[in-house]
């Protein structure tokens, strides 16, 4: 699960000043609907990728693709950053 996750994130935040493809979200949003291991997967990876970044792009696109997936995904997104926060 993690890899797909983590290698679909990837793609949805590259290093062109292009805004992030809908196909990269609509795609994570289909697994994160289908278990909540895709979800931890997921905010893993996206910290991962924060974390290790030095670009300011895939900062701002990583921020930018947190909020969106607040807002469209499932609600259980919204407790596993809770958790990852802690």
């Amino acid at each position: 699960m993690a890899s797909k996750m983590e290698f679909k994130i990837v793609k949805a935040m590259s290093h062109n000043d292009d805004p992030t493809n809908d196909k990269y979200i609509r795609e994570i949003l289909n697994l994160m609907s289908h278990s909540r291991g895709y979800i931890h997967a997921c905010v893993t990876a996206v910290s991962k990728q924060l974390g290790k970044t030095r670009d300011w792009i895939v900062a701002l696109k990583a921020l930018m693709f947190v909020h969106r997936l607040m807002n469209e995904g499932p609600p259980l997104f919204q407790e596993e950053i809770l958790y990852a926060t802690r």
